[in-house]
């Protein structure tokens, strides 16, 4: 059960990573289309 919830945790957060991650990477290249 507690195993379960961590491995959820985890994978919640992993996601939110990436999201955040991809999320910069498109801010980067509009700045350097800007620039």
């Amino acid at each position: 059960m507690i195993r379960s919830i961590a491995e959820l945790t985890l994978q919640e957060t992993l996601s939110n990573v990436l999201l955040a991650g991809s999320k910069s990477l498109d801010a980067l290249q509009l700045a350097t289309i800007n620039s």
